[in-house]
Protein backbone atom coordinates (compact mmCIF):
# COMPACT_ATOMS: atom_id res chain seq x y z
CA UNK A 1 0.00 0.00 0.00
CA UNK A 2 1.12 3.31 -0.87
CA UNK A 3 -0.96 5.71 1.55
CA UNK A 4 -1.66 5.54 5.01
CA UNK A 5 -5.19 3.67 4.96
CA UNK A 6 -4.99 0.30 7.39
CA UNK A 7 -4.73 -2.75 4.79
CA UNK A 8 -8.05 -3.80 6.23
CA UNK A 9 -9.23 -1.16 3.99
CA UNK A 10 -8.81 -3.65 1.45
CA UNK A 11 -9.45 -6.73 0.60
CA UNK A 12 -6.33 -8.07 1.31
CA UNK A 13 -6.21 -6.22 4.66
CA UNK A 14 -9.64 -8.23 5.21
CA UNK A 15 -8.15 -11.38 4.31
CA UNK A 16 -5.19 -10.67 6.75
CA UNK A 17 -7.27 -9.53 9.33
CA UNK A 18 -9.68 -12.54 8.99
CA UNK A 19 -6.25 -15.18 9.47
CA UNK A 20 -5.06 -12.92 12.45
CA UNK A 21 -8.62 -13.73 14.13
CA UNK A 22 -8.41 -17.04 13.58
CA UNK A 23 -4.91 -17.38 15.12
CA UNK A 24 -5.50 -15.91 18.04
CA UNK A 25 -8.93 -17.59 18.28
CA UNK A 26 -6.62 -20.63 19.12
CA UNK A 27 -5.41 -18.52 22.41
CA UNK A 28 -8.99 -18.34 23.63
CA UNK A 29 -9.16 -14.42 22.50
CA UNK A 30 -12.48 -13.57 21.26
CA UNK A 31 -13.16 -12.95 17.59
CA UNK A 32 -14.17 -9.40 18.44
CA UNK A 33 -10.39 -8.99 20.09
CA UNK A 34 -8.31 -10.42 17.49
CA UNK A 35 -10.07 -8.10 15.12
CA UNK A 36 -9.14 -5.09 16.95
CA UNK A 37 -6.00 -5.97 17.44
CA UNK A 38 -5.36 -7.50 13.94
CA UNK A 39 -6.59 -3.73 12.17
CA UNK A 40 -3.97 -1.59 14.54
CA UNK A 41 -1.46 -4.28 13.36
CA UNK A 42 -1.96 -3.65 9.74
CA UNK A 43 -2.29 0.17 10.33
CA UNK A 44 0.66 2.00 9.48
CA UNK A 45 -0.70 4.62 11.91
CA UNK A 46 -1.82 4.94 15.29
CA UNK A 47 -6.10 4.72 15.15
CA UNK A 48 -8.45 6.57 17.44
CA UNK A 49 -11.86 4.41 18.50
CA UNK A 50 -13.68 6.01 15.76
CA UNK A 51 -11.31 4.59 13.19
CA UNK A 52 -11.07 1.39 14.91
CA UNK A 53 -14.91 1.17 14.97
CA UNK A 54 -15.61 2.33 11.30
CA UNK A 55 -12.85 -0.18 10.29
CA UNK A 56 -13.92 -3.49 12.12
CA UNK A 57 -17.40 -2.58 11.79
CA UNK A 58 -17.62 -3.00 15.19
CA UNK A 59 -20.17 -1.09 17.82
CA UNK A 60 -18.17 1.47 20.30
CA UNK A 61 -18.76 -0.50 23.18
CA UNK A 62 -17.20 -3.17 21.99
CA UNK A 63 -14.30 -1.67 20.36
CA UNK A 64 -13.94 -0.27 23.68
CA UNK A 65 -13.72 -3.49 25.47
CA UNK A 66 -11.56 -5.17 22.83
CA UNK A 67 -8.89 -2.36 23.61
CA UNK A 68 -9.46 -2.64 27.04
CA UNK A 69 -8.70 -6.29 26.97
CA UNK A 70 -5.58 -5.79 24.42
CA UNK A 71 -4.23 -3.05 26.96
CA UNK A 72 -4.49 -6.01 29.94
CA UNK A 73 -2.28 -8.08 27.64
CA UNK A 74 -0.25 -5.93 26.85
CA UNK A 75 -0.44 -5.93 23.06
CA UNK A 76 -1.20 -2.17 22.61
CA UNK A 77 0.09 1.38 23.48
CA UNK A 78 -2.02 4.29 24.27
CA UNK A 79 -0.50 7.08 21.99
CA UNK A 80 -0.87 11.03 21.88
CA UNK A 81 -1.25 12.25 18.17
CA UNK A 82 -0.32 15.67 17.29
CA UNK A 83 -3.54 18.32 16.87
CA UNK A 84 -6.08 15.40 18.35
CA UNK A 85 -7.39 15.26 21.67
CA UNK A 86 -8.45 11.53 21.32
CA UNK A 87 -6.26 8.94 22.82
CA UNK A 88 -4.85 6.24 19.80
CA UNK A 89 -4.12 3.42 19.77
CA UNK A 90 -0.68 1.20 18.16
CA UNK A 91 -0.24 -2.80 18.31
CA UNK A 92 2.76 -3.30 21.12
CA UNK A 93 5.83 -3.85 19.09
CA UNK A 94 7.54 -6.75 20.26
CA UNK A 95 4.65 -9.34 19.19
CA UNK A 96 6.54 -11.88 21.04
CA UNK A 97 5.55 -10.07 24.47
CA UNK A 98 2.02 -10.68 23.85
CA UNK A 99 1.92 -13.96 22.53
CA UNK A 100 3.84 -14.65 26.17
CA UNK A 101 1.14 -13.12 28.13
CA UNK A 102 -1.41 -15.25 25.96
CA UNK A 103 0.27 -18.52 26.42
CA UNK A 104 0.75 -17.74 29.99
CA UNK A 105 -3.04 -16.68 30.42
CA UNK A 106 -3.81 -20.21 28.31
CA UNK A 107 -1.47 -23.18 29.18
CA UNK A 108 0.76 -22.23 31.90
CA UNK A 109 -2.19 -21.38 33.91
CA UNK A 110 -4.44 -24.70 33.00
CA UNK A 111 -0.98 -26.51 33.66
CA UNK A 112 -0.67 -24.96 37.38
CA UNK A 113 -4.49 -25.76 38.14
CA UNK A 114 -3.80 -29.64 36.89
CA UNK A 115 -0.99 -29.78 38.88
CA UNK A 116 -2.71 -28.21 41.84
CA UNK A 117 -5.43 -30.43 41.50
CA UNK A 118 -3.14 -34.02 40.93
CA UNK A 119 -0.54 -32.51 44.24
CA UNK A 120 -4.09 -32.77 46.27
CA UNK A 121 -5.70 -35.96 45.13
CA UNK A 122 -2.66 -38.16 44.99
CA UNK A 123 -2.62 -38.40 49.04
CA UNK A 124 -5.98 -39.61 48.91
CA UNK A 125 -6.78 -41.30 45.34
CA UNK A 126 -7.62 -45.38 45.76
CA UNK A 127 -7.28 -46.44 42.16
CA UNK A 128 -8.96 -49.48 41.00
CA UNK A 129 -5.71 -50.46 39.30
CA UNK A 130 -2.14 -50.62 40.87
CA UNK A 131 -1.07 -47.88 42.68
CA UNK A 132 2.09 -47.45 41.21
CA UNK A 133 0.96 -47.38 38.13
CA UNK A 134 -1.35 -44.43 38.61
CA UNK A 135 1.96 -42.79 40.91
CA UNK A 136 4.08 -43.25 37.59
CA UNK A 137 1.19 -41.38 35.43
CA UNK A 138 1.19 -38.56 38.14
CA UNK A 139 4.70 -38.25 37.94
CA UNK A 140 4.56 -37.97 34.64
CA UNK A 141 2.11 -35.11 34.80
CA UNK A 142 4.42 -33.40 37.01
CA UNK A 143 7.24 -33.49 34.56
CA UNK A 144 5.03 -31.90 32.37
CA UNK A 145 4.20 -29.56 34.42
CA UNK A 146 7.58 -28.56 35.20
CA UNK A 147 8.87 -28.66 31.69
CA UNK A 148 6.06 -26.33 31.21
CA UNK A 149 6.99 -23.90 33.55
CA UNK A 150 11.24 -24.18 32.40
CA UNK A 151 9.58 -23.18 28.46
CA UNK A 152 7.53 -20.12 29.85
CA UNK A 153 10.85 -19.19 32.00
CA UNK A 154 12.99 -18.97 28.70
CA UNK A 155 9.73 -17.29 26.43
CA UNK A 156 9.71 -15.07 29.53
CA UNK A 157 13.53 -14.26 28.72
CA UNK A 158 13.59 -13.99 25.45
CA UNK A 159 10.28 -11.99 25.05
CA UNK A 160 12.71 -9.29 27.51
CA UNK A 161 15.60 -9.56 25.06
CA UNK A 162 15.40 -6.43 22.43
CA UNK A 163 13.91 -7.22 19.47
CA UNK A 164 17.57 -8.25 18.00
CA UNK A 165 17.47 -11.43 19.98
CA UNK A 166 14.45 -12.91 18.87
CA UNK A 167 15.45 -12.66 15.42
CA UNK A 168 18.82 -14.22 15.62
CA UNK A 169 17.32 -17.17 17.69
CA UNK A 170 14.24 -17.44 14.56
CA UNK A 171 17.26 -17.38 12.07
CA UNK A 172 19.16 -19.59 13.94
CA UNK A 173 16.60 -22.34 13.77
CA UNK A 174 15.70 -21.88 10.08
CA UNK A 175 19.48 -22.92 9.70
CA UNK A 176 18.32 -26.52 11.43
CA UNK A 177 20.77 -25.80 14.53
CA UNK A 178 17.35 -25.95 16.56
CA UNK A 179 15.20 -28.17 14.54
CA UNK A 180 12.26 -30.39 16.40
CA UNK A 181 12.14 -32.72 14.28
CA UNK A 182 15.81 -33.93 14.43
CA UNK A 183 15.22 -35.00 17.99
CA UNK A 184 18.03 -32.49 19.27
Amino acid sequence: MTDDRPASADVHGEALVDAFVAFFETFGVKPTVGRVWATLYLSPVPLGQDELRALTGLSMGMVSQALSELDGLDAVTVVRVPGSRRLHYEPQPHLLRSLRRLLVRRDLAAIRALREVVRRAAPVYRPPVSRDVIAARFAALEQVADLYEAVFAVLEGVARMPSLVPGALAALRRTQRLSPSDGR
